[in-house]
C-alpha cells in the first residue's frame, strides 16, 4: 500500500508539473499492482485536463465497479467508486445524487465515534450530503464539525477536514467562501496545494473563476 500511495503522489504532481505521459505510466503501475479494490479507487483522482484520455478511463473504472469480486454495498464508502463513476460519465445525476445521499446517511446510521473524530466523519457527511443536493442537512453537518475542531479536535483532524469544508463549500455554490478558505490554506502549512488544486476534479466548479485562477499564481512557488 505505501508503494500505490507513493505513485499515487507522484502521478499528481507529475500532471500538474504537465507531464501526463509519466502519471499515466504510474497510474498503469499502480492498476496492476494494487488491482485496484473499489475502496482503493477512490483516491484516484481524474480531471480530463491535465490528466487527459491517457489516464483512467470512465471505462475501466465501471469495469472495476462492477465486476470486482469484493465489491459490496454493506459499507458507505463502497458506494462512492459508484457515485464517482456516474460524475464522471454524466450518465444519470438524479442517480448519483440518490447514491451520495444513501452514503451520508449510513454514515449517520453508525454510532457516533468520540468528539474528535466526529469531525472526520461529519466532514465527510456534509460533503456527501452536499453533492446530494441537501444543502441544509450538509450545511448543518459542516457547522457541527467546524464548531467541534474549535474545541476538541486535534490539530490533524483540523488539517485534514479543511480541504473537504472547502469542497463543500464548492459544492454548496458557496464559491467566495470556499475561496477564502483555501487562500487562508494556501497561505500556510496544510494538506492543500497548488498542485493539487491544479488536478483534483472537486474543484472544477470554481477552475475558470478569476480568483482561483489567481491564487494558483500566487502560490506556484
Amino acid at each position: 500500500m505505501v508503494k500505490v500511495v507513493a505513485q499515487h503522489l507522484l502521478s499528481v504532481y507529475l500532471a500538474a508539473d504537465g507531464d501526463t505521459e509519466r502519471a499515466a505510466g504510474f497510474l498503469n503501475e499502480i492498476v496492476a499492482y494494487a488491482e485496484l479494490t473499489p475502496r482503493q479507487l477512490t483516491v484516484f483522482p481524474r480531471h480530463p485536463a491535465p490528466f487527459g484520455a491517457a489516464l483512467l478511463r470512465v471505462d475501466e473504472v465501471r469495469d472495476v465497479v462492477e465486476n470486482h469480486p469484493g465489491f459490496e454495498e454493506r459499507h458507505w464508502m463502497n458506494f462512492v467508486p459508484k457515485a464517482w463513476l456516474l460524475r464522471w460519465s454524466g450518465e444519470d445525476p438524479d442517480e448519483e445524487r440518490r447514491i451520495w445521499g444513501v452514503s451520508g446517511d449510513m454514515m449517520l446510521d453508525r454510532p457516533m465515534p468520540e468528539p474528535a473524530t466526529q469531525v472526520e466523519v461529519r466532514t465527510y457527511v456534509s460533503l456527501h450530503l452536499a453533492r446530494a443536493g441537501r444543502s441544509e442537512d450538509a450545511r448543518a453537518q459542516m457547522s457541527q464539525a467546524r464548531e467541534i475542531a474549535e474545541t476538541v479536535a486535534t490539530p490533524g483532524y483540523r488539517l485534514n477536514a479543511e480541504s473537504r469544508w472547502a469542497m463543500t463549500l464548492v459544492e454548496l455554490g458557496d464559491h467566495e467562501e470556499a475561496l477564502d478558505l483555501i487562500e487562508d490554506m494556501l497561505s500556510r502549512p496544510s494538506v492543500l496545494s497548488v498542485n493539487l488544486l491544479k488536478v483534483q476534479p472537486e474543484w472544477d466548479p470554481i477552475r475558470e473563476h478569476p480568483r482561483f485562477q489567481a491564487l494558483l499564481e500566487q502560490y506556484a512557488t
